[in-house]
């Protein structure tokens, strides 16, 4: 792939600039803050593409870091490139409201489709994350020696198992292990939470045996105290029955006195009224009688007018027994009772089947360690994996990796690899060096010949133009020579992005063809 033009019409601080390069080394010189890391960005955002993350991930972006402040809805450029020699039109509107896709063969008029993939189709299906990790080649001095020999080694693991650098196998066994720690802890809680409720769960439900119990004894006892009182009750409706009937006898005989008392009452008056028509000499005392026989009369008549009822009553059964409640309220406590056990009985229930659930382990749970499970066996495969790596893939990047070595540092080094423990080997004259023993200088040369091997032996279908972003700040000018010719070499498009003149002077000192563009 070759990028001949691009016109950028609004992408950060670049508006209404156009560029065109060449098919070799393109140099990109610029003072700081003159648009080398925009034009960086705006070439990576039209053969990948830019979106807008939401929330807290939309900070630092590249998005909102070159969103135009004016005029956001003319957020966008075009991009004439060739591919296998037929010439392309890429045009892109990366404003979110109104996105906006172009993408035509210019030689046929063909209208090709960025979203079903035609594009990918020419970039040689490579991702964006796998150019980032080959043809995008930043700065590797910033790192120490030691913290570079891990990285050299932990790059050209990761490419070898994931193709084109798209796999960090490191990473992901350290993300891998992060995550199940974290599923662990939170296993751990979920562990903690089911047996408290567990423990909650007995607690009551011992409470709860005890009260039915205490209520059954309370129940028993007053069905107790209702037989009493019943029994008590048909006793009592015995000796009502006795005294009914003795009560009619009374009535009767009660009855005869008091009509007796009249009568002879009523035939003494009469008598005494003729013997005073005889002996009224002693009036006074017939007088006497006479009252006296009248009262009797008069008290027949009174005593007639009470009946049986008012007859005496034995004592004991004169009036019902005084029970200690009611029966109504007996009985109505009683139901009470009984309503709240069936209540607490189905609690009871529904407690013993919830302590059998919390026993065993929750979806929840078991979602967890599921997971787990699938994280660990992942981190199997994965150390399978990079013990087993391809034979065939590890010889030509082997290979690959030792031709530019050997190019960078004039034949010194023979050969560069990884083992099958993952170890990065240095060889010079048969035999190991150890990394720490290499210059900062030599890594660094060793570093892009990792890059350039990754990408010329994963992407043979389409070499895609190489970025280059201050990658020979810390190169001497020997090195920085050697660098420069390797580059020469390589059939890819190069844009090399400096700020420094030094770059130029030796690619005119060596006689390599280049570009200059200044921003």
């Amino acid at each position: 792939m070759q990028i001949n033009q691009i016109k950028i019409y609004n992408y950060g601080k670049l508006q209404n600039k156009e560029y065109t390069f060449d098919p070799g080394i393109n140099l990109i010189y610029g003072e700081n803050e003159a648009g080398k890391s925009t034009m960086q960005a705006f070439l990576k955002s039209m053969l990948f593409g830019m979106e807008k993350p939401k929330g807290r991930a939309a900070a630092g972006e590249l998005y909102t870091k070159y969103e135009p402040w004016h005029a956001p809805s003319y957020y966008s450029g075009a991009m004439h490139f060739f591919v296998d020699g037929k010439p392309f039109y890429l045009e892109r509107n990366f404003y979110v409201k109104e996105k906006k896709e172009v993408l035509c063969n210019e030689r046929d008029g063909e209208e090709l489709s960025v979203a079903y993939g035609d594009l990918a189709v020419l970039l040689g299906g490579i991702s964006k994350e796998a150019y980032e990790a080959t043809y995008e080649i930043p700065q590797a001095g910033a790192a120490t020696g030691t913290q570079l020999a891990g990285l050299l080694a932990e790059y050209l693991s990761d490419a070898t198992l994931g193709g084109a650098g798209s796999i960090h196998v490191t990473r992901a066994m350290k993300n891998l292990l992060t995550q199940k720690r974290e599923l662990a802890s939170i296993l751990r809680k979920e562990e903690q939470q089911r047996k408290q409720q567990q423990e909650h769960v007995l607690v009551e439900k011992k409470v709860l045996e005890r009260d039915l119990a205490e209520q059954k004894q309370l129940i028993e006892k007053a069905k107790m105290q209702m037989e009493s009182e019943q029994q008590k009750e048909a006793q009592f409706a015995r000796k009502q029955e006795t005294v009914r009937k003795e009560s009619g006898i009374l009535r009767i005989l009660h009855s005869f006195s008091s009509r007796t008392l009249r009568v002879a009452g009523a035939m003494l008056a009469i008598l005494n009224s003729f013997a005073y028509q005889i002996w009224y000499q002693v009036a006074p005392v017939f007088w006497l009688l006479e009252i006296f026989f009248i009262a009797i009369f008069f008290c027949g008549i009174f005593s007639n007018e009470t009946t049986g009822e008012d007859a005496p009553v034995p004592d004991g059964i004169s009036q019902k027994p005084q029970l200690e409640e009611e029966p109504f309220s007996e009985k109505k406590l009683l139901r009470k009772l009984e309503e709240t056990v069936r209540e607490k009985e189905i609690r009871l229930s529904n407690l013993k089947e919830q302590s059998e659930q919390l026993e065993q382990l929750s979806r929840k749970e078991q979602e967890l360690k599921e997971d787990i499970q699938a994280l660990e066996l992942a981190q199997m495969q994965i150390q399978k994996l990079s013990v087993e790596v391809s034979e065939d893939i590890q010889d030509q990047l082997d290979a690959q990796v030792s031709k530019y070595v050997s190019e960078l540092t004039n034949g010194r080094y023979d050969r560069i690899r990884v083992d099958e423990q993952g170890n990065l080997k240095v060889y010079l004259e048969g035999r190991t060096i150890p990394l720490e023993q290499l210059s900062k200088g030599t890594l660094e040369q060793m570093y892009l010949a990792l890059r350039l091997a990754v990408g010329t032996v994963f992407t043979r279908e389409e070499k895609l133009p190489l970025l280059l972003d201050e990658t020979f700040a810390m190169y001497d000018e020997t090195r920085l020579g050697e660098a420069l010719l390797l580059l020469e070499k390589q059939q890819t498009q190069v844009f090399l992005f400096t700020c420094q003149k030094r770059e130029e002077e030796i690619l005119q000192k060596m006689g390599i063809m280049y570009q200059k563009v200044v921003l």
